[in-house]
């Protein structure tokens, strides 16, 4: 049982480190702003630019292998490795569960699985060497008496009378090596588990120091420099050319006037989208950009390029919709309801946000939005924007004359330095 969850472990987290090596597209069943993306892409994903999947299937086949001879040979020291190799397998796969729900809050259905498997065959493992340890006289040499010679010549009485003197002996002088011997292997055996728990600490500290530093933001080929500058008829294009957008006649945050112009494709229910939007305000307020907004869904529904939706993003396709019908009929109504959506750490609910609607543009006027084509054909363009860029993931930040960047960093400091030095938008003028 316990090789066969090893071995299991191994497979899946093989597989994880190949789709890290490619560097390219997520796990089977995943989608591209998937927790497995979140995951794979996080600093705790790689060390020294080796994926933790690489290691972690060496760590599961090697406590197979050990798990297969267990019981060919027996002898104290492997059954030390091995106790704490489980251990530490034990605790590294904990710790990994503990970064997906409390620190990156985001689940790759893949790497529980391997964990799941890992923390399995290490119980099971330390389970085995507990009942299976090595005993004093399984390890201690034998001792054959010879037989006594049929020649020897010395009188039967006195060979008995010598026989007695080592019958006469204390017992607990016969029974003291047996005894330092058990003391000696059980000290091996239990210092084992800390020496694992150690290693397993030492590891998750190695990866929060050295592990993933490359910057998560990608970036996309130099987009088309195409904007005809401030003015009501203002236009530029983005995605070398083949976006093409109206500034005045779409939902933005600041100025559509302001000497520099960005372009966002996002999703009201990703996590990664609420933080570029609370990065960015500090440049918006600035007044030295305006940022047009580009409601994107990941949801099948309303997005052909997302072939099976994250229960997160349920609600994606109807909270575009909301926010696309209060811009349409209260455009100064618009960059409030946009901040209340983003405000809490999980998405909204449909239910809540168009209640939130109309409250705010009341019932007549958020229904008369609604019933515009205007709303579905803008995130059929939003859509195709995002099918044509290759990306896979959002947001997806775009200027014009700047190579767009598609993801989010950790450090925000790192998305102003590149909007700083790539988009020329500096927060601090």
């Amino acid at each position: 049982m316990a090789v066969g969850c090893s071995l299991l472990a191994a497979a899946a987290a093989a597989y994880l480190a190949m789709v890290s090596w490619q560097a390219r597209g997520t796990p089977w069943g995943c989608g591209g702003d998937s927790g497995c993306a979140d995951v794979l892409r996080s600093r705790w994903s790689s060390l020294f630019g080796i994926p933790i999947g690489a290691f972690a299937a060496a760590a599961y086949l090697l406590l197979a292998g050990l798990l297969t001879r267990l019981n060919r040979q027996n002898p104290a020291h492997r059954h030390s490795f091995l106790r704490a190799l489980a251990a530490a397998i034990l605790v590294a796969d904990l710790g990994f569960i503990a970064i997906q729900l409390f620190v990156l809050r985001a689940i790759c259905p893949w790497c529980m699985a391997s964990h799941a498997f890992g923390i399995a065959a290490s119980l099971g493992a330390l389970r085995l060497t507990r009942r299976t340890a090595p005993t004093a006289e399984a390890i201690q040499p034998a001792i054959i008496e010879p037989p006594l010679d049929e020649f020897d010549t010395r009188p039967r009485k006195a060979a008995e009378e010598s026989l007695d003197v080592f019958e006469s002996l204390p017992p607990v002088e016969r029974s003291k090596p047996n005894d330092v011997r058990k003391e000696q292997t059980r000290d091996r055996s239990v210092g084992a588990v800390p020496m694992g728990i150690a290693a397993a600490i030492v590891l998750l500290a190695m990866l929060t120091l050295f592990g993933g530093h490359s910057s998560p933001l990608a970036r996309l080929p130099q987009d088309a420099n195409a904007d005809t500058g401030p003015g009501p008829d203002r236009a530029i294009a983005v995605l070398q050319g083949r976006l093409r957008l109206l500034p005045h006649e779409l939902p933005m945050i600041g100025s559509a006037d302001a000497p520099k112009l960005m372009v966002i494709l996002f999703d009201y229910a990703c996590p990664h989208c609420r933080a570029t939007h609370q990065a960015l305000r500090p440049v918006i307020e600035s007044k030295t950009a305006g940022l047009i907004l580009l409601p994107t869904p990941l949801n099948s529904d309303c997005n052909p390029a997302i072939e099976e939706t994250e229960p997160r993003f349920r609600d994606s396709c109807e909270l575009a919709r909301l926010a696309l019908a209060v811009w349409r009929a209260s455009p100064e109504q618009f960059a409030e309801f946009d901040a209340w959506l983003f405000a809490p750490e999980l998405p909204r609910s449909a239910a809540d946000a168009r209640a939130e609607a109309v409250r705010r543009i009341g019932q007549a006027e958020l229904s008369a939005a609604l019933e515009s084509d205007w709303i579905e054909e803008r995130i059929r363009e939003d859509v195709a924007a995002y099918q044509q860029s290759d990306a896979k993931v959002l947001p997806i930040l775009l200027s014009p004359g700047a190579a767009a960047i598609v993801g989010r960093t950790d450090d925000e400091r790192e998305l102003l330095e590149v909007l700083s030095r790539d988009f020329k938008i500096d927060a601090n003028e």
